[in-house]
């Protein structure tokens, strides 16, 4: 699963200190106090000619600017002081005002006329608040264009409205839009984009339950609308998104809350008014919470089976549009860095970190390492820096402050991580076998009749009780038929925690499952050291729910196995089990998540409480001492419990016990006897 953003927070909501007073050379500036050009934003704008073709900067001093702000020239960039602390607020209710005007010119707070082009908005709020005043939370923007008004920026800002349609953006043919680092929030379809859209890096708050997201690509099957390492958060119950007209969607390295509803993005419209089938595509998503099986990872659907690293702004606009490269630089700090912040799959042969400048900048002080904060590397005076190697498996830290003359203005912290390669797997890491050429299941709930000819992948992880020569993967595996492959990638003496840090599970998903049954315990419990260690009320079952969401967005199907309990008998004969904290917490995962249970740790107690001490001692494996190891398992005891775990798993899933032998009666000697 990828790293989604993390956001910065500090004194101007970024992370970043105050912004040195803004320059008069070459801008138009804007404050309220009278200490600029003009005192509203408005004015600034009228002074602008209308055929303008250079860019001019309206810089506009910290103030909330109760005014509805009319853009009629192109090249023109809005840019504020303070995000939090420079506002254009105004209400308006878009059907109010189009009852005494003929179109939706002047129905915003910002409006972006038909022909205008080349524009910026950054570092700044835009409010429309007529629901908070008046109750109505019906449509009103706060931004507004249409016509042929295209590339614009929207970058390091608030957009939002009590209302539907925060952000609309409307040129239907040429449309082309860039939005990083901000904050969107409104009732329906309050980010509704048409042609062609990319944000990044970004919040989302809704308050609708019929959607947040709306795209219109109705006029080229190219147009989308990209979404990605962004966080979508709302009300609880709040729906993701819809099109009423043909629309295209690629949803990529997002983290939606647990308040999101259970609802894919949706065709309001009848369908015989489309003109292409429903283009909803994800990759490596996730959840708060129990994740939904309508995210998980289709991207080879799309046309071009793209890449998540093809996925990109430059890509999304199909070349006719390169906003990164060719953004202005009006900010007053360093921004849009290249790789993303967030990016997990860069390149360690990228050789050179990018970013947009900022405003009056005479150079850059880089701050670059693996560690956070980053250590100080160097001063530079163009945006680029070259760290030399990366290294394959390192997540990298950097920040660049701006250096201009009126002071130093820090950035935040970005970050971006190098994937290991394959080949760098410690050695106790099971191999991953090639897949059959064979045809995958696609239909989890299985084929008519029971009987399948598809062949399936079973992917076991877990700690050394799992493993197939101390624990019960060879005794499973055993009962496995020959249409379905089993591949063990548990490894001795990791927990929920070690097994992700160490890169293992990256592998597990690397290896294509259909099926991947998880049990941790063992290893998780206080006196394993802080590497492994988890707590069974938060962290444990953090992980496991992690591990849960990951499986559905690669596109199969996880079981929860709760930990096989230790032979350990008190003088009563029965088993005496320390795991009960662990167990209670992968079931709660389970039963949150609505995943598939197999509670190997009640079933093997049962068991094991039925034959008393004496016949489980055939179970124990032998420690190198010759003393008898009551935890993990001797041959016959991985065949006798592996073989418990296939039959528990074809009655809990019943789409897999075509592919499972069930209830063998195989020659077992005298304990598996009792067992079965």
């Amino acid at each position: 699963m990828a790293l989604f953003v993390v956001f910065a927070s500090g004194r101007n909501g970024r992370g970043v200190a105050q912004a040195p007073s803004l320059p008069a050379s070459g801008a138009i500036v804007v404050a309220q106090d009278g200490t600029g050009a003009f005192t509203t934003i408005q004015a600034a704008l009228d002074s602008i000619p209308a055929g303008n073709t250079a860019w001019r900067t309206i810089l506009i001093r910290n103030g909330t600017y109760a005014e509805k702000v009319f853009i009629k020239s192109s090249h023109v960039a809005l840019v504020g002081e303070d995000r939090e602390r420079t506002r254009i607020v105004f209400a308006e209710l878009r059907k109010n005002w189009r009852t005494a005007h003929p179109d939706d010119w002047g129905a915003a707070v910002v409006n972006i006329a038909d022909t205008a082009t080349d524009l910026f908005i950054g570092n700044l709020t835009v409010l429309n608040n007529y629901g908070a005043l008046h109750g109505d939370h019906d449509h009103q923007f706060a931004i507004r264009s249409g016509g042929i008004a295209t590339r614009i920026w929207i970058v390091h800002a608030r957009v939002a409205a009590d209302g539907g349609d925060t952000l609309s953006l409307w040129n239907t043919g040429n449309g082309m839009y860039y939005h990083a680092d901000c904050e969107f929030e409104g009732w329906v379809d309050y980010v509704c984009p048409r042609g062609w859209c990319y944000i990044t890096n970004s919040r989302f708050v809704g308050h609708s339950a019929t959607a947040s997201i709306w795209h219109d690509g109705s006029k080229d099957p190219d147009q989308k609308l990209v979404v990605r390492r962004s966080a979508i958060d709302g009300d609880p119950g709040f729906a993701l998104g819809r099109n009423n007209r043909d629309g295209q969607f690629f949803l990529l390295d997002n983290r939606f809350s647990a308040s999101m509803a259970d609802k894919p993005i949706y065709w309001p419209s009848a369908p015989e008014s489309y003109q292409w089938p429903a283009r909803v595509y994800y990759s490596g998503n996730g959840r708060d919470g129990a994740a939904f099986a309508w995210y998980r990872d289709n991207l080879r659907e799309a046309a071009g089976a793209p890449s998540p690293r093809t996925i990109t702004a430059a890509w999304t606009f199909a070349g006719k549009w390169d906003p990164e490269g060719t953004m202005p630089t009006v900010l007053p700090f360093a921004s849009t860095p290249t790789p993303e912040n967030g990016d997990r799959d860069v390149d360690a042969r990228i050789g050179t970190v990018r970013w947009v400048g900022a405003r009056d900048a005479s150079s850059y002080r880089v701050s670059f390492g693996t560690v956070n904060p980053p250590p100080f590397r160097t001063e530079v005076r163009t945006p680029v820096y070259s760290p030399g190697p990366l290294q394959a498996g390192a997540t990298y830290f950097w920040r660049v402050d701006a250096v201009a003359g009126s002071g130093t203005v820090a950035g935040p912290v970005w970050m971006f991580a190098v994937p290991a390669p394959p080949s760098a797997t410690p050695a106790d890491t099971p191999t991953v076998p090639a897949r059959p050429p064979a045809p995958v299941l696609k239909n989890r709930e299985g084929p008519p009749g029971g009987a399948s000819p598809w062949r399936i992948r079973i992917v076991l992880v877990g700690d050394s009780t799992v493993t197939d020569d101390i624990g019960w993967g060879l005794g499973f595996k055993a009962r496995v038929q020959d249409r379905a492959d089993c591949v063990n990638l548990a490894r001795n003496g990791r927990s929920s925690k070690s097994y992700r840090d160490e890169g293992s599970w990256a592998r597990a998903l690397e290896a294509r499952p259909d099926y991947v049954l998880i049990q941790f315990g063992h290893n998780d419990m206080p006196g394993k050291g802080a590497d492994r260690e988890t707590d069974p009320r938060t962290t444990y079952r953090e992980n496991l729910a992690r591990f849960v969401a990951d499986v559905r967005a690669a596109g199969a199907v996880p079981v929860i196995v709760t930990s096989i309990t230790r032979r350990k008998f008190g003088d009563d004969g029965r088993i005496r089990s320390d795991l009960g904290a662990y167990v209670a917490a992968a079931k709660a995962v389970a039963t949150d998540a609505k995943v598939a249970l197999i509670d190997l740790h009640q079933l093997s107690i049962d068991a094991l409480d039925r034959i008393g001490p004496t016949l489980a001692a055939a179970f124990n494996a032998r420690n190198a001492d010759g003393t008898a190891d009551t935890t993990h398992l001797s041959a016959e005891g991985g065949r006798v419990f592996g073989g418990m775990v296939a039959d528990e798993l074809a009655r809990v899933v019943p789409a897999l016990a075509p592919y499972l032998a069930v209830g063998r009666t195989d020659a077992p000697p005298a304990p598996v006897t009792v067992l079965r």
